[in-house]
């Protein structure tokens, strides 16, 4: 019976996950205009002149399905992703020891900010810098007998900055990996903090894998890493009361 019971509180839970999330998704979708403006923004900006800027699409479904794709991937993550979150921590924590709830709090506070960190820096300076070199490319006519100049498909640009920043976000998780392995006890602090030189090479490497071959946008992503990284060091170092370094 405790059993079932569990499952049943399960099941309302996950209904009321599914539940915001189609809330969502009509949301966006009625405004749908203003969801789409926000995914082709950083590109507008950089082009200078949004009157000028414009998208193509080659199917008469395109259109469509990249509209509904934007509301749907916004929706996961401002509706789903959070809810879903929620309501397993309210499911799973009344059987947990205060211990176990302090670290499942805090582990989940730490990676919804390092989520959001890694969304900001990536969609505010390191997708506008991509976007930026990436243009350069361009041939105008004013300076050629022929002009190779931006056209893009809204579908093939809507998948490519989702997976440029699903993946700037994921390099921010990094630090929580870190956490994780000496919690574990997979290594020390003091191995850490002796080869942290190698660390440092290890997020320009990361940087260069994420991001285009600009230096300031490896930059963007190297630096606030390898910061993160020291930090979560510090406070693991503080927390634990480690004496030796």
């Amino acid at each position: 019976m405790l059993f079932k019971s569990d499952l049943k509180e399960l099941k309302f839970r996950l209904c009321y996950t599914f539940l915001g999330f189609v809330i969502s998704v009509l949301t966006c979708y009625i405004y749908r205009s203003e969801v789409l403006f926000l995914f082709t923004k950083p590109l507008i900006m950089v082009m200078g002149d949004s009157l000028n800027t414009s998208f193509i699409f080659t199917h008469l479904i395109e259109a469509f399905s990249a509209q509904l794709e934007s509301c749907l991937i916004l929706s996961f993550i401002l509706s789903f992703l959070p809810l879903l979150i929620i309501q397993l921590f309210l499911y799973i924590i009344p059987g947990l020891f205060l211990y176990e709830r302090r670290f499942l709090t805090l582990f989940l506070l730490g990676t919804l900010g390092f989520l959001s960190f890694g969304f900001i820096i990536g969609y505010n300076y390191i997708v506008p810098f991509a976007w930026k070199f990436l243009l350069g490319f361009q041939l105008l006519p004013e300076s050629n007998p022929f002009s190779v100049v931006l056209e893009a498909r809204i579908k093939d640009y809507i998948d490519l900055i989702v997976n440029l920043t699903y993946l700037i976000v994921f390099v921010f998780q990094i630090p929580f990996l870190i956490i994780l392995g000496l919690f574990f006890n997979l290594f020390t602090i003091q191995f850490c903090i002796k080869h942290r030189r190698y660390i440092l090479l290890f997020c320009w490497v990361i940087a260069a894998l994420v991001t285009p071959p600009d230096v300031l946008s490896q930059m963007c992503i190297a630096i606030p890493l390898f910061l993160i990284i020291e930090l979560t060091f510090f406070i693991f170092f503080c927390c634990f009361n480690q004496q030796n370094i």
